[in-house]
């Protein structure tokens, strides 16, 4: 068996102090995850998703859920979206959420969300389907006076609702009452450790059951101050969770060898970081193809940097746009007054590159089907990324990756790999 339960807490700014806690709260989600798969289906990797990102998502450490980032109304409003893939049909569902203000655990919203039969979510009468992406307003769509089944699933769009208020920190209500009047005028934002304890982004969970299936979540709070209206790169996928093949590459038709015949590749890639630039970069997906197709290329994966490859994905997708993330904590302070003004400049000049992307590729025996070779890609440009993932039996590994000159952030990469044996 191939069992893994891989979770990241988010790409940003980490507090050294507290990454006995991170290590922790990483070691406590993948314990949680591999009890959970004590079954062979599906439905084993959905309860392990659900239950490991409830630890993450409840944690006052991450941007998510509790203790996220206010929107500019000073509410929590997350995004959040889920793939799950079936090995055995190579066919997966997903499901997006945006706009997420009164529930504690928007992976878990959106599990529910896409476990509801079809009658609830579309009214075949009108040729209205199922949607794959959502703005969550709670019950506004669900109350229509209309007749129920009697075996309805009402019970799933309950789960886990809350008042927003049960969701602030005082960390977070602290940091927003002092920038809040900063912010109106758009004056530098305070950062006071003692206040804003970390920088997180968008945190993500990857799950591997007994069949080789997979179940992806991710979610996040977003920035500081933000519109509630405005829909992050979690509430989207392609930017920020991706899946696929080599099978599904218009390159594996147009190359002919034995090898291509023997074996083929699978990549799950989930991103963290500045998100409107991750969803211009359509990032998830853009690195997933760029690596496929250079494995696909290449005689041997063992010929390959494969971290390389995957700084080079990000970079290459950042060509593509007029990046908008900025480095304000290396701006001096007339710089940051006028941040804003230049934040819509169409010169990618004195922008960065502020992501953290992990990916999981696995080759497959075409003819047995089974795993003959796993690892585990991270790369990141903002100034820490903390990730850990559980290996079958073996010991929960905890990474903490940081770039060794702090001043060069979004412009310089740390990056690694892990093989999984």
């Amino acid at each position: 068996m191939d069992l893994l339960v891989l979770v990241h807490v988010g790409a940003g700014n980490h507090q050294k102090r507290h990454l006995p806690d991170f290590k922790a709260l990483v070691s406590r989600a993948c314990s949680q995850g591999l009890s959970d798969l004590i079954s062979s289906d599906l439905s084993s990797t959905t309860k392990a998703l659900s239950n490991t990102s409830k630890l993450v998502e409840a944690s006052k450490l991450t941007n998510a859920s509790y203790g996220s980032s206010l929107s500019y109304n000073g509410k929590i409003v997350n995004d959040a979206c889920v793939l799950l893939k079936d090995h055995a049909s190579q066919k997966f569902v997903s499901f997006a959420l945006s706009n997420i203000q009164n529930f504690k655990y928007p992976i878990t919203r959106c599990l529910n969300f896409l476990l509801l039969k079809e009658i609830d979510v579309g009214q075949f009468c009108a040729g209205i389907t199922k949607p794959c992406v959502f703005a969550d307003n709670h019950f506004d769509y669900f109350n229509i006076n209309r007749d129920r089944p009697s075996d309805s699933d009402d019970y799933l769009l309950n789960d886990g609702y809350c008042n927003n208020i049960s969701l602030l920190s005082s960390n977070s209500i602290n940091f927003y009452r002092q920038n809040e009047d900063r912010f109106l005028k758009n004056e530098p934002i305070i950062k006071d450790n003692n206040v804003n304890n970390n920088i997180n982004d968008t945190i993500g969970i990857l799950i591997n059951d007994s069949k080789n299936s997979l179940s992806h979540g991710v979610s996040s709070g977003g920035n500081f101050f933000k519109s509630d209206q405005r829909i992050g790169c979690a509430g989207l996928i392609g930017p920020s969770l991706f899946n696929l093949t080599s099978l599904e590459l218009p390159l594996y038709e147009i190359l002919s060898s034995s090898r291509k015949k023997e074996f083929y590749y699978e990549i799950s890639t989930m991103c963290s970081g500045n998100g409107e630039d991750i969803i211009e970069m359509d990032l998830a997906r853009f690195a997933s193809t760029y690596i496929l197709e250079n494995l696909l290329v290449s005689n041997d994966e063992d010929d390959l940097d494969l971290s390389k490859l995957l700084q080079d994905s990000i970079v290459k997708a950042s060509k593509r746009i007029h990046l908008k993330s900025f480095n304000y904590q290396n701006k001096n302070t007339n710089a940051d007054k006028n941040a804003n003004a230049n934040a819509n400049s169409n010169t990618n000049q004195d922008k960065i590159i502020y992501v953290g992307v992990i990916s999981y590729i696995r080759k497959f025996s075409l003819k047995s089907k089974k795993i003959v070779w796993n690892t585990i890609l991270y790369c990141h440009s903002t100034e820490s990324f903390i990730f850990g993932y559980k290996y079958n039996s073996n010991k929960t590994q905890f990474m903490f990756s940081s770039l060794l000159d702090p001043k060069r952030i979004g412009v310089s990469f740390s990056r690694g790999e892990f093989i999984l044996k």
